[in-house]
């Protein structure tokens, strides 16, 4: 049997996960060790060529929906920035001066969050 990629002689160690309110507990021993056993993976390698593409193509898919989500909500945050500029424009130039570096901060931030979209659908 072949030597496994990654095998390690090292134990990993996981801390406890506190739920948010709950008060630690004092350790009552040594931690438990996890043992994670290595995967093998057999066959002819077109084969799991073909199975890695798929699968990333796959997951590519599902990908883009979250850059999607965040740039449209981005843009909302983007006409709510132009909102408050133009609201802003009652209090003076003050007003208008700080709307517009929201608006400017929020523009380059929708930017790059619109730049990731288009680099996901081009993958």
């Amino acid at each position: 049997m072949p030597t496994p990629v990654g095998e390690s002689s090292r134990s990993v160690i996981i801390p406890p996960v506190l739920i948010e309110g709950e008060a630690a507990a004092a350790p009552a021993g040594p931690s438990p060790q996890v043992t994670i056993p290595p995967v093998h993976i057999e066959g002819e390698a077109t084969s799991v060529q073909r199975l890695v593409r798929e699968h990333d193509a796959a997951n590519a898919q599902l990908g883009c929906a979250a850059e999607a989500v965040t740039a449209a909500f981005g843009a909302i945050e983007v006409a709510g920035a132009v909102g408050g500029t133009v609201l802003g424009a009652a209090l003076g130039p003050m007003g208008i001066a700080v709307g517009l570096a929201a608006v400017s901060g929020l523009s380059y931030s929708e930017g790059q969050k619109l730049r990731s979209l288009y680099d996901c659908e081009t993958k």
